[in-house]
């Protein structure tokens, strides 16, 4: 016999006798081939998902129509500011500056709106007329931190207005020039 041999002398140990995992019981189901025994598997068939299991999905359930219910106003504002943003690319003024005039009027409140959104409503207001309200919008942007680019989008925005508002104004009545028939009788006639 060599050392290196493995040897036989130990008897083969006995594999333990399959019990429930849920409870212990040595009596085994035959309906399932998991280790459970017929009260357990019968309990497991009944029930498949633990109460903490069904209580957390409640209380998912009842978070997500929650969120839904309460971001619905955001969603609503979201689609109204796209359709005012298509209605700007089809330089549909008036219905744009409505659009946005409706969503600044729904944030009153906040101190802040969106610099972005008051520049587009002022440049809808000019293009559809209102330039009052365009001027307004612009003087609620006065003081606010804003990038280069929406400052000089507002700058040259104020130019036009200003010219704009300029050429609307009717012009001052002048001093009527001294009329002379002659000037307009024909050189026969004189």
């Amino acid at each position: 016999m060599s050392l290196f041999e493995p040897t036989n002398d130990a008897a083969p140990a006995e594999a333990p006798a399959p019990t429930c995992v849920n409870c212990g019981s040595l009596h085994l189901s035959g309906r399932t081939k998991l280790p459970l025994c017929e009260p357990c598997r019968a309990g497991l068939v009944k029930f498949p998902f633990p109460l903490w299991v069904r209580v957390s999905a409640v209380v998912v359930a009842v978070m997500v129509c929650g969120s839904l219910a309460l971001s619905r106003e955001h969603i609503s504002g979201a689609l109204r500011l796209k359709h005012a943003e298509k209605m700007m690319r089809e330089e549909r003024w008036e219905e744009a500056f409505q659009g946005y005039q409706e969503l600044l009027n729904k944030n009153k409140d906040k101190k802040q709106g969106d610099t972005d959104m008051m520049l587009a409503c002022a440049e809808a207001a000019k293009n559809s007329g209102h330039y009052e309200e365009a001027a307004r919008m612009l003087d609620a942007l006065s003081g606010r931190k804003a990038t280069k680019m929406e400052v000089e989008r507002a700058d040259s925005l104020g130019r036009e207005l200003g010219y704009l508002i300029k050429q609307s104004q009717p012009q001052a009545p002048q001093a009527p020039l001294p009329f002379t028939g002659a000037q307009f009788l024909p050189s026969v006639l004189r």
